[in-house]
């Protein structure tokens, strides 16, 4: 499923996925080092000729000591609203919008380790469900 994730992203700066071998669990992080990072995925609807109505969209994310994740959904019109990571949202405020961008923004963390306090869609190696869902809904 990572590398699905992975080759759908628009831009990225300083991310990286992560295999913890002794947690048996795999994520998308901050390349080690980094203060920052933030991955878009952008989906274009401008060549099909329709137009958004609605979006379903769920993300997952976990954050430890002091890591700061901030979600946003972007049109190209400028409309930008922040989801909270964990939950399904339905969004109809992009209705009319030919493309959106799914934004992640890490930062923050403590000592040495502060890359890691920044986790994307951490599941078990084991697990094949998605941490990821993004329904377009077409007028």
């Amino acid at each position: 499923m990572f590398n699905i994730l992975l080759k759908g992203v628009y831009e990225s700066e300083n991310m990286m996925r992560n295999v913890e071998v002794d947690w048996n669990m795999v994520y998308l992080a901050r390349t080690k080092g980094s203060t920052s990072a933030s991955v878009t995925w952008l989906f274009d609807l401008s060549s099909s000729g329709k137009t958004i109505k609605e979006l379903i969209i769920s993300v997952s994310s976990a954050t430890f000591h002091t890591g700061s994740i901030r979600w946003s959904v972007e049109a190209e019109d400028g409309k930008q609203m922040d989801i909270k990571p964990n939950m399904t949202h339905k969004l109809t405020n992009f209705s009319g919008s030919k493309s959106v961008k799914l934004c992640a923004h890490l930062a923050a963390g403590a000592g040495a380790d502060a890359w890691q306090h920044t986790q994307l869609f951490r599941q078990s190696r084991d697990d094949t469900s998605s941490t990821l869902l993004v329904d377009v809904i077409f007028n």
